[in-house]
């Protein structure tokens, strides 16, 4: 029988053992293969064979599988680094992928590793021998990379079958994400480059250090960008409906790349606050949904336990320590969620400003401790309630400014503070200054705000006529974008909180100004054709039928303005006929469906249903009869005209020229009318939008198919190789529906020539229409640049509603304050 031979070099510089003197079982009980481990002394780790091929690198990146020769090598970097999930790890080769000795696989980043053992195996695997010898050339001794460590002389089993031996390659396909988030991070200088990447609806958004380092032409050039736009030293790659897909891989990308210095700062103009303080909200807001989700999912299977018998509430006679334990533990479980709400919001806030997450966790404990207990200690006393010094349970604006204080506080400090003694005192020092001013000045001041909204919702709640109920139902989705909304419902709730519990008939507006909201987004799902807005509103419902509406109101209605002013009427009209009945919440339960259980049964049920639906009624009405999808162009144009004419008349401009304007003003109007192509290219927008939604339906579904297998197939890699080599075939044969990708392939291509078509005659009548205008107004209007550049921006405003509409482009800010300048002037004149 033949003798084949094998080289195995040393792979970095380090020290050379034998396997069974490695601290780990499986290795040194050669299960896995036998050979060498070598203790690194280098951070690049180069192949330890002459030629041969990738067959398998794990996902946690610390483990390279070999093949040459029908021989599997295995290179196993440290022994506990599977933990790290590839941080540590920069990867430079890929599967399938052929390398010779001098080529670099893998660098590592020792800075993440902490106290890891780096003892890394190098193994050949010998099942399939059917007899071996290891020659070893280079042991218990230092060695350089490149080294020869090891020769394996070896004869081949041919009768045992191949599948239990030679590992299945999978050919692993590059998700397609992936790869075009790792073209853009390339394309805009790479991670050093940007220092925040997040999106909207359409576009991927990066922070830019350095604008000259940005290769905008091959960011366009790929297939996916439909273009891009500047926003001060922000670069917008305008991607579609698949910008989430993209911004996750690329979030990834950054990640495995190391931290990002966050702190560094951006030259340029700074963002106006206002443009600052929606995205910050929704950041803060947006993580506490699902544990606002879950507390009252809990809270409500608690509600339907007790009210079924099965459990039962503390009260007077009762306390909770005389509870059965069952009873008890969902009693604890349905309270902590909504009363150490705060705790989440101040991580979420430090979250946001990527501060220190333990530090900020430390606070939030420290302010909600237990050991306040009581009323606390009197400041004192605010509309007869006691303004004290005592646990931030239950509370939200507080803990939000709390998180803010810990966050700048430590940042502040970490600049003064010697790092002889930082590690020391920082944490201590941050700590109990924070937590002196919570208690005695930032606390307070939003404890006052607390009680004075807490104030006018009593008051509200007086009015007559089912008036109180109604104007609290409209006001609930406004107070929910506040954030303050957790800490009126405490009000609102203590009435069922007491001992014994009285009802709650502020309380019971809550779902109705929920439904409200949803009948609103039902309309808009109906009305739009914009397949981005149809998406938000399906993904948002769910969570609203459970109470949480943050997802609709950022995503659809107050997005659309109208839609959220038409739900909050609908609350109003729902609020004022439950109120009307005498609607009452008698018991506290969850959110959404689940507040249906708090209205008892019979006729106080009966007027929450009907006063739901009247409320999702009315706001669906408003919304389908009054709402406007997308503004008209010849409307918007005409608005814009008769704003040109207003102020011309108040500067006492010739009349018979005004005349003439108003002329010309309609002719344009008439031309667009007449010369435009607006409803055909809205209609190639939709068609290749919903194509690219059913393409990416089909290409995201294969994709999680294959990653499922791939993963399985990958928990047997090294424990059961007959059973990867299965799995792993099962991943190889696993192909996507070709005739249906073919079919929306093609179509994709048609929909995207025709939309190119359409867009071109698009921009070239609006080129004219603008055209036109500028050499309308600045004849008339030149003695005044300010105005003329704001109505110009106003008029392309106008003439680009469908591209703003479809967030193809950003609608022009406008400087209103121009024109009140002028009113100012004339003022001034009269009284002179």
């Amino acid at each position: 029988m033949d003798k084949f031979f094998l080289k195995i070099y040393a792979p970095c510089d380090g020290f050379v053992k034998p396997i069974t003197e490695i601290k780990d079982g499986a290795f040194k009980t050669k299960q896995l293969g036998d050979g060498i481990f070598i203790v690194p002394e280098t951070d690049e780790f180069y192949s330890p064979l002459e030629k041969c091929e990738i067959a398998l690198i794990a996902a946690t990146k610390h483990a390279i599988y070999f093949s040459k020769d029908e021989v599997n090598v295995l290179m196993h970097i440290g022994l506990d680094t599977v933990k790290l999930a590839g941080k540590p790890f920069e990867v430079f080769t890929k599967v399938g992928q052929t390398v010779q000795k001098n080529d670099l696989l893998v660098k590592l980043k020792r800075s993440e590793l902490d106290e890891i053992n780096l003892e890394t195996p190098i193994l050949v695997d010998v099942s399939n021998f059917k007899s071996y010898k290891l020659n070893y050339v280079n042991i218990n001794k230092h060695v350089k990379t490149g080294d020869l460590l090891y020769e394996v002389e070896y004869q081949i089993n041919t009768s045992k079958s191949a599948e239990t031996t030679d590992l299945v390659v999978m050919k692993q396909e590059i998700n397609k994400y992936q790869d075009i988030a790792k073209k853009i991070l390339q394309y805009i200088g790479g991670v050093d480059n940007q220092t925040d990447v997040f999106n909207c609806m359409t576009r991927l958004r990066f922070k830019i250090l350095d604008k000259s380092k940005v290769d905008i032409k091959n960011i366009e050039a790929l297939k996916i960008v439909k273009g891009t736009n500047w926003n001060g030293e922000q670069l917008q790659v305008i991607i579609g409906g698949e910008v989430y897909k993209v911004k996750d891989e690329t979030v990834k990308l950054i990640q495995n790349n190391g931290e990002i210095d966050f702190s560094t700062k951006l030259q340029g103009t700074k963002k106006p606050f206002r443009q600052k303080l929606a995205p910050a909200i929704s950041s803060i807001l947006f993580p506490t949904i699902p544990v606002l989700i879950g507390a009252g999912i809990i809270g409500a299977l608690q509600s339907i336990l007790v009210l079924s018998g099965l459990l039962r509430n503390p009260s007077a006679t009762e306390p909770l320590q005389s509870l059965d334990m069952w009873s008890a533990l969902f009693f604890i479980a349905s309270k902590v969620g909504l009363e150490l709400i705060g705790v989440v919001f101040l991580y979420s806030t430090v979250k946001y400003l990527k501060g220190d997450i333990p530090l900020a966790l430390g606070l939030a404990l420290m302010l909600t401790s237990h050991y306040f207990i009581g009323d606390g200690w009197k400041l004192f006393t605010l509309f007869g309630n006691e303004i004290a010094i005592k646990t931030y349970e239950g509370t939200v604006l507080p803990m939000i400014a709390a998180g803010f204080l810990v966050h700048y506080l430590n940042e502040w400090t970490k600049k003064w503070m010697p790092s002889s003694v930082d590690v020391v005192f920082r944490v201590a020092f941050v700590s109990l200054v924070c937590f002196i001013v919570m208690m005695f000045t930032i606390g307070p001041i939003f404890k006052v705000i607390e009680q004075l909204l807490a104030k006018l919702v009593i008051i509200i709640g007086k009015l007559p006529f089912g008036i109180g109920v109604g104007v609290f139902a409209m006001m609930w989705q406004p107070l929910v974008l506040t954030g303050t909304h957790v800490a009126v419902v405490t009000t609102i709730a203590l009435p069922m909180s007491q001992i014994p519990a009285e009802p709650s008939a502020m309380y019971s507006a809550l779902q109705i100004a929920i439904v409200g909201q949803i009948g609103a987004t039902i309309a808009v799902l109906i009305r739009t054709k914009n397949q981005k807005i149809k998406q938000a509103c399906i993904a948002g419902l769910p969570g609203a039928v459970f109470g949480i509406t943050e997802p609709l109101i950022y995503g659809v209605t107050l997005r659309k303005i109208w839609p959220f002013f038409y739900g909050c009427l609908g609350a109003l009209v729902g609020g004022v006929v439950g109120g009307i009945f005498g609607i009452e919440q008698v018991a506290r339960t969850g959110t959404g469906v689940m507040s249906y259980i708090g209205l008892g049964y019979g006729t106080n049920l009966a007027v929450g249903i009907i006063a739901s639906l009247i409320a999702m009624s009315t706001a669906f009405a408003l919304t389908i009869v009054l709402y406007v999808d997308r503004k008209n162009e010849v409307k918007e144009a005409k608005k814009v005209f008769s704003k040109i004419i207003k102020v011309l008349k108040a500067e006492n401009y010739d009349s018979s020229k005004v005349l003439e304007l108003k002329n010309s003003f309609k002719a344009i109007c008439l031309k667009m009318k007449k010369e435009n192509n607006f409803t055909q290219y809205e209609k190639a927008l939709i068609d290749l939008t919903k194509n690219e939604l059913a393409l990416q339906k089909l290409q995201d579904s294969f994709a999680t198919s294959k990653a499922k297998k791939y993963k399985t197939a990958m928990k047997f890699m090294q424990k059961d190789k007959v059973k990867y080599n299965r799995l792993a075939t099962k991943y190889n044969e696993l192909q996507i529906n070709e005739a249906k990708l073919k079919l929306l392939q093609e179509k994709n291509e048609q929909f995207a020539a025709k939309l190119v078509g359409d867009k071109e005659l698009y921009d070239k009548n609006n080129l004219i229409f603008i055209k036109e205008f500028n050499n309308l107004v600045s004849k008339n209007l030149i003695k005044d640049k300010e105005k003329l550049t704001q109505f110009k921006l106003m008029f392309v405003n106008a003439v680009s509603a469908l591209e703003i509409n479809y967030e193809i482009i950003e609608k022009n800010d406008i400087k209103f304050d121009v024109f009140k300048k002028t009113k100012k002037v004339e003022v001034i004149k009269n009284a002179v």
